[in-house]
């Protein structure tokens, strides 16, 4: 009998955090916009994907959403996930953010491994993710997520994906986490 190795693995995994977990998604909110307005950006530089990425102050209530999706992931597939870093989103209406990943290409020893996105509020119409992949002949291959409140998307950090423009008429709020495995 042949034997098959896999040899390598991409995945999205999705979830919502339960209502049971009591967070205060208003300072979380308050949070984003103060950097928003402050202009707290990761990055200045025009090429670079952290440009649209905030930097954002620890609260305790981001804590509890990191460790339920890092708990909840590490159960059911038998991984630890350790946090690399965290960031928030803001996507005005009308605002999109383009294809990137989350790979540091010159320092692929402690780039992450997976990336979590947390969407705190989403409205009808908000975004969508959107993921860029290869599998064999198949190039350019894509996969759609739609951005919905509570919904975490969990993904390889090399993925490429891209963020949809909001067509709603609020804007839409997420949190960023990406992670080694140990």
């Amino acid at each position: 009998m042949p034997k098959k190795k896999i040899l390598t693995e991409q995945s999205i995994v999705t979830g919502f955090i339960p209502k049971i977990l009591k967070f205060n998604k208003e300072e979380i909110k308050l949070n984003l916009l103060k950097n928003y307005s402050n202009n707290n950006y990761k990055s200045f530089d025009d090429f670079n994907y952290h440009k649209d990425y905030l930097n954002i102050d620890f609260q305790q209530h981001l804590t509890w959403i990191h460790d339920f999706i890092k708990d909840d992931y590490n159960l059911n597939y038998s991984s630890c996930l350790v946090q690399n870093s965290l960031s928030g989103i803001v996507l005005f209406p009308g605002q999109s953010i383009d294809f990137h990943h989350h790979i540091d290409d010159y320092d692929i020893h402690n780039s992450n491994d997976f990336t979590c996105i947390y969407t705190l509020e989403a409205f009808e119409n908000s975004s969508h993710l959107i993921f860029e992949y290869e599998q064999g002949r198949k190039r350019h291959a894509r996969w759609k997520e739609t951005l919905e409140t509570n919904k975490y998307v969990l993904f390889n950090s090399e993925l490429k994906h891209s963020y949809t423009i909001n067509k709603s008429d609020k804007p839409l709020f997420a949190i960023c986490w990406t992670f080694q495995i140990i």
